[in-house]
């Protein structure tokens, strides 16, 4: 037991000696005319306080400009709404995954993907597995991940619930968030892409009208970052 307390504290203290100096926010935003730009996570705060001062704003929003890896979803589900709500066009600069691809390309009357900028989705609160992250120490506490699985079930059904209804109302099949989990459709767990995304036909097969890709079709990687996805094609359902 004395060996584990030891252990404890020297991995405290070595990870004490790796903590960044400064406090970064997860996302960064800012307003110019009429455009939102945001670059960064979807968290509550940051999506309340961007969508804060796009609210304010003298000239009215009309475009998003977005960079973003994804992030929490009910968050992302806020935003989308908005987006849907003020009719905003979405630039996707760099990259959209996750719950950016999920709830704001989807909820966009119009999307233009810049050159070299990648959209994926890996998931959403309809998926059959998951994966529970811990952390080394949590190991150490007794039914840590039992717990955590638990917890995170139970707050999976508001979650269920508010999406059913976002995509209710953008008119996009909910099943673009899952599509890629299906075992023969699976080209994630085969290629270890970060994640996949689909056709422009196949796109506009789940509602989702009105792209521009400066590329032709989505990107499957890029040169600048280590995101990459593969390409479900629906015709193999």
């Amino acid at each position: 037991m004395k060996s584990i307390c030891i252990l404890i504290v020297l991995c405290f203290l070595s990870s004490c000696a790796n903590f960044p100096k400064e406090y970064k926010e997860p996302a960064e935003f800012y307003v110019s005319e009429n455009i939102l730009y945001y670059k960064g996570r979807i968290t509550d705060f940051m999506v309340l306080k961007a969508l804060e001062l796009a609210n304010k704003n003298e000239q009215k929003i009309t475009a998003l400009h977005i960079d973003s890896g994804g992030g929490d979803a009910r968050s992302g589900i806020v935003f989308g709404n908005w987006v849907h709500d003020n009719g905003i066009t979405v630039v996707i600069e760099n990259k959209c995954f996750s719950s950016c691809a999920n709830y704001i390309l989807t909820a966009a009357p119009k999307v233009h993907v810049l050159k070299g900028a990648i959209v994926g989705w890996h998931g959403g609160a309809f998926q059959e597995t998951w994966i529970v992250g811990m952390r080394w120490y949590e190991y150490l506490i007794p039914n840590r991940k039992a717990s955590k699985e638990a917890y995170y079930s139970s707050g999976r059904e508001p979650w269920k619930e508010e999406e059913t209804t976002f995509f209710e109302k953008v008119g996009v099949d909910q099943r673009i968030t899952t599509y890629g989990q299906i075992s023969k459709l699976n080209c994630q767990n085969s290629t270890g892409a970060s994640g996949w995304n689909y056709s422009l036909i196949d796109l506009k097969k789940l509602g989702v009208a009105n792209l521009i890709i400066d590329d032709g079709e989505l990107a499957l990687r890029t040169d600048d970052i280590k995101t990459t996805a593969c390409r479900v094609t629906l015709g193999d359902i």
